[in-house]
This record gives structure tokens, sequence and C-alpha cells, in this order.
């Protein structure tokens, strides 16, 4: 790979890490299910206490002592510092194929492999391995969508255009309806010349994905072509409405805006364009470091989409290594964070689980599940007055909200701290009046054996619950 093609690609194996949604979509809501199940379930029971005297008196007896404490037992080698290493391109490059080729041996029956293995080998400018991989991808599972994308990108860049339309229909056939496949169909329509068909395909995936800026780009520009320059201004300047101001955009709004003859406004466009130029130049790394961290993103997208394949092939270990490679080429990744603390939920790790969950909240502060997941993993451990710390913590980023009152609550229900408890169940309460919070706050009667009010709160829960069958709790 030139470092002119690292630059231009460095964001087409973004989507590396997300082809692996198909096995991760199920792990992902396990990561949230942690925070989930402080809110709707109780949090890990602590011991019965002789009396409903206050965390503070006794917990230290209880705890692992403090974070430090724990930190001493992870397993874990987290990089100590957030700068990116120097890469040797080369050897990266080497690291990458060696990589994919282990996957497809590994795991033969897996089409995420050859997909990932194709990938690779397509930013590598290694078209015909790339090719042969994506087939026989769609060998081993024809309805795996991103596969039919990649092999039709491939197909295009070659000047294919008619083979790509081909396999593109196929996948759409097969119910593959995603907004890139069809910005994809409409630009291998535009690039065989059928302007009619792309500009169709193009609008549709407008109507549908309105929200996509690259939809509107590439609607813009086929509608140029077709000779529709008012509709092509209302497409690009769309566009510019949610993807802000890029040049290739402006200079296609600036062709739309001279078709009509409306000079003074093409006018500010050039502007914009030289200002944006201009701005540009002054900010511009050097390219070497533009080139190595374009080729460490990509290379991080490839370790992370291995470790989820890892993962859906229960080699847990692997997964691990994986994810602490990716982490090497980007330190401040929040998704390996996230997938080295699946890993270690599967394996039981709980100080590894604290050090990553305290990582994620130091780089993804307003997550209040990172929050409660941090507490529920303190609870396991023993440590409640850390546990009580952190839900403090997650009550003061979101005063109005409602699920870090829910997990203290628990907490304080366990602890026998009724008074705390019963306020933070009323707060939920009366920001979200679900069946959950009302059978919250019925918990904390019960504990102290208030019958009645027990009575009536889960009454009310029941109530709720018949009046809106799709109600989730807080």
């Amino acid at each position: 790979m030139t470092k002119h093609q690292a630059l231009r690609r460095s964001r087409s194996l973004e989507g590396t890490a997300k082809s692996g949604k198909l096995y991760r979509a199920a792990k992902i809501g396990l990561c949230l299910g942690l925070g989930i199940t402080l809110v709707v379930g109780f949090l890990i029971p602590l011991p019965d206490r002789k009396s409903d005297e206050p965390e503070s008196q006794n917990a230290s007896s209880e705890n692992l002592s403090s974070t430090e404490s724990a930190k001493t037992l992870t397993t874990l080698d987290l990089p100590e510092s957030t700068e990116r290493k120097d890469i040797n391109g080369a050897d990266l490059q080497l690291e990458l194929q060696q990589l994919t080729i282990k996957l497809t041996v590994d795991y033969p029956n897996d089409a995420a492999c050859f997909h990932l293995a194709a990938q690779v080998h397509f930013e590598l400018k290694q078209f015909e391995i790339a090719e042969q991989l994506w087939k026989k991808c769609l060998e081993v599972n024809p309805m795996y969508m991103g596969p039919y994308i990649g092999l039709a990108t491939l197909l295009m860049e070659k000047g294919r255009n008619e083979d790509a339309i081909e396999v593109l229909e196929k996948a759409e056939s097969l119910g593959g309806k995603s907004p890139e496949m069809l910005l994809k169909l409409g630009e291998a329509f535009e690039n065989a010349g059928n302007l009619e068909s792309a500009m169709e395909r193009l609008q549709e995936a407008a109507r549908a994905y309105p929200e996509n800026g690259d939809i509107w780009v590439a609607l813009g520009r086929v509608q140029n072509q077709n000779n529709k320059p008012a509709e092509a201004e209302i497409s690009l300047r769309r566009a510019l409405e949610i993807g802000g101001e890029k040049e290739p955009v402006l200079f296609a709004l600036n062709a739309a805006l001279m078709r009509q003859g409306k000079i003074q406004e093409s006018a500010a466009v050039r502007e914009t364009m030289t200002k944006l130029k201009q701005s540009k130049q002054f900010e511009q790394e050097p390219f070497q470091d533009r080139y190595d961290t374009a080729l460490s993103r990509i290379a991080a997208n490839v370790f992370i989409s291995a470790a989820t394949i890892s993962e859906a092939n229960e080699k847990l270990d692997d997964a691990n290594k994986l994810y602490l490679r990716a982490l090497e080429l980007n330190p401040r990744n929040v998704e390996v964070y996230s997938g080295l603390l699946y890993v270690a939920r599967r394996q039981e790790r709980l100080p590894d689980q604290r050090l990553l969950l305290s990582k994620l909240i130091e780089y993804d502060s307003k997550n209040l599940l990172n929050y409660t997941n941090l507490a529920s993993v303190a609870v396991q451990m023993g440590d409640v007055r850390f546990a009580e710390e952190v839900l403090h913590d997650a009550v003061s980023i979101d005063p109005e909200g409602i699920l870090a009152q829910a997990a203290s609550a628990k907490l304080y229900l366990n602890l026998r701290n009724f008074t705390k408890a019963r306020a933070l169940a009323m707060q939920v309460v009366e920001r979200q009046p679900s069946p959950a919070a009302y059978r919250l706050l019925a918990a904390t009667y019960r504990a102290e054996g208030l019958e009645d009010k027990f009575i009536a709160a889960i009454q009310k829960a029941d109530e709720l619950e018949k009046t809106n069958r799709n109600d989730l709790g807080p």
C-alpha cells in the first residue's frame, strides 16, 4: 500500500469493525445488560447486617480496600501513554496479511474471516486476491451483506460497473437495502452512464435515509450531470447541512449555481472554498504523520474485527490479545475498551472489569452505563464504599435522570439504608412512573414491613403494565 492509498482510504476500513456486528450485536447487549440489570434487578445482594446503621460505618471491613488494591490484581497490561506509537508501515502491512491468513485457516466456515481478509487485500491493492476472498465469503454465507458492497466497490474500481450492478441487485433481491448499498448502486449506474437509473436509485435512497449526507452528495452530482441544476442545488445544500462544508460538495454546488446564472451565490461559494483550502494548508500536519495515522487507524480496525471473530468462535484469549494489539495502535479507542470489557466479563475477571470501566469513564464520562456497570462490579468485589462513590458521581452528571438514581436506590436498599433508598426510588417514580419504578419503590416499603404501601405500589405497577405492555421501565 502506498502512502497516498492509505491516506485516501483511511476511512474505508472503519466499517471493518462494524462488519462484526452480526456477532457482536448480542454481546454489546450484554455490556448494556449489566447496567440494565442494575436498574431492573437488584444489585448483587450484600451480607445481612445486624442493624440498619449506615454503610459508611461498616463498609471498610468488607471492602477489597481501594481502587489501587484492585488494580494490583488485574491481568491486563494497558498502555500507559495515550499517544500512538511509531509504526513501521511495511511490517504492519505484513502483520495484517499474516493475521488474515491465520483467521481463514482457523475458521474456514466463518464468512466474516473471508470478508475481513478481502478488505485487507483490497486496501493493499491486491484486487485479484480480494475478489476471490469475497466470492468465497458469499459461498460460505450468501446472506452476509457486507461482502456484496465490498465486491461491488472493487468491481467499480476496476471499471466493471455492470458486474457491480449485478452483484448489488442480487444482494437487494436477498433483502439487502442499507444506505451504503443503495448509494453504491446509484454510483454504479452513474459510472455506467445510466444517469436516469442512478438518479432514481439515489432519490429512493434519499427518501429512505434523509440524514445520510453522502447520498445527497451523490444525488446532487448526478442531477448536475442530468441537466437538473436547480434540483442539484437543493440536494447539495442538504448535504452541506448534514455534513458541513467540504470541498467536493462546494465544488458541485458551485457548478449547479453557475448553470442557473446565480453569479453572486456562486462567488460566495468559491470564496468559501478558498478559505477552506487555505485553512487546510495552514493546519495540515506533516505527510508522514498523516500517513502513519491513517495506516494505524486501518490496522486498529482490522484487529478489532479479528477480535470479534475470535469472540464469536469462543476463542476469548485470542480476542483479548487482538484487542490489546488494537489498543497499541489506537490507545484511546472506546470500542476496544468495550471489547476488552466483554471478554473480561465472559472470563469473570472482576479486577480487569473494574480497571476497564474506570478507563471507559475516563474516555466516555457522560455514559451513565459505565458508572452503573462499575458500581455493580465494585459490589461483586465487596467494595461497597467505592460503589457508592461511583453512583454518587453518576447522579451528579445526570441529576435529572433515572438510571443512576434507580441503581443508587437498590444499593442503599441492600445496605439497609431505607431512608436514602426510598428518597431515590420516589425520584425515579416522579420522573418516570413505570411498572419497574413502582416495583422499586415497593421493594423499599417491603423491606421495612410496610405491607399496605407495598401492596399499593405493586398494584400501581400492575395497572401500568396492563396499560402499556411495551413499557421497559427505567
